[in-house]
């Protein structure tokens, strides 16, 4: 079910060209004031690059994958609570 989705994440090709696009414009600010304004340059870099970025392969996936992920973070906070309070 999940043999594409699965060969686009084992690589980083996927986050390549965001983090390519994120510094090029990065790299044209001299300094920054704080770190809330390194936000907006982050959202707006993000923003600006997104219509340039390819679906990954089996994308149509990730809902599925996100509540597998939901339902394995749940069993992990209940195992540890489940601990702590032995």
């Amino acid at each position: 079910m999940f043999a594409l989705l699965g060969r686009s994440l084992k690589t980083t090709n996927v986050i390549e060209p965001v983090l390519s696009g994120v510094e090029e414009r990065r790299a044209k600010v001299d300094a920054w004031r704080n770190s809330r304004q390194k936000h907006r340059w982050l959202a707006a870099s993000l923003l600006d690059i997104e219509g340039r970025l390819r679906r990954i392969k089996g994308y149509r996936h990730l809902p599925k994958l996100r509540e597998a992920l939901q339902r394995e973070l749940e069993i992990g906070k209940e195992h540890a609570a489940s601990e702590e309070a032995a």
